[in-house]
């Protein structure tokens, strides 16, 4: 999944200046940008029981700095 979140740390990594064109940016593939970005930032996925306690799933959000929280039914 691509969220605007990734596609502002693209501009942020390639913006040099108002007045230069980003051309690195037409040259990309999205395949290409998914493997640099998840090397560097990939985590493993994060879920709770539906079994868990509310209290559990808002320590997990917080102890994790995740804004989601699958419930996966084992």
């Amino acid at each position: 999944m691509l969220t605007i979140t990734d596609f502002i740390i693209i501009l942020h990594r390639y913006y040099k200046s108002p007045m230069v064109q980003i051309y690195e940016l037409e040259e990309h593939k999205l395949e290409t940008w998914r493997e640099v970005y998840l090397q560097a930032t990939f985590k493993p996925l994060v879920n709770i029981s539906p079994d868990a306690s509310l209290f559990d799933a808002v320590y997990t959000l917080i102890k994790n700095k995740i804004h989601r929280l699958p419930v996966i039914d084992p």
